[in-house]
């Protein structure tokens, strides 16, 4: 009866080893199921923070753009102009401002200039001087003619209207 004992007992024995072995894996598969969970939302998270430090570069950048563009006056523009004529060799007869035009996220500031230079191609180098300026001025109307009673030493001359415009964004 001694061995039978002892046979019940390493039975009983290895059952509850088997027993504390199947709830080992339990818990051991349920630690390794949150530790994948936690390292997902991990990665969400680097991915969301990413995001968010590329918003702030943007918004930074953004501002930095609003003030270049805001930093204009009517004034500072007109003399602009003048000094982009005078380097592009071209007259200008005369600058009329038209008035600001308001949009929701920013104002145009159109001006209407009439100039004179000896050729076609001396006004497209100040019109090309003009649209590629760090100001941003944008040229949209545009017309020509050709004049033969200039002023002094430009008896046959180009003559040209434009209407330019630069942008002022609102903040």
């Amino acid at each position: 009866m001694d061995t039978s004992v002892r046979l019940k007992n390493t039975i009983l024995n290895i059952i509850m080893i088997f027993v504390a072995l199947f709830i080992c894996y339990k818990i051991y598969g349920a630690q390794e199921k949150y530790i994948a969970e936690l390292n997902a939302q991990k990665e969400m998270e680097l991915k969301r923070n990413e995001e968010l430090s590329n918003i702030s570069l943007l918004e930074k950048k953004l501002v930095v753009y609003k003030n270049y563009f805001n930093n204009k006056t009517v004034s500072s523009l007109i003399g602009t102009i003048g000094l982009i004529a005078k380097e592009s060799e071209v007259n200008i007869v005369s600058i009329r401002p038209i008035g600001e035009v308001a949009n929701e996220d920013y104002v145009r500031y159109p001006l209407t200039l009439t100039v004179e230079a000896k050729d076609y191609h001396i006004l497209s180098k100040f019109i090309n001087n003009l649209e590629v300026h760090k100001d941003v001025y944008m040229v949209s109307r545009l017309s020509m003619k050709q004049d033969y009673g200039g002023t002094g030493r430009l008896k046959k001359r180009m003559v040209g209207d434009l209407e330019v415009s630069t942008i002022l964004v609102k903040k």
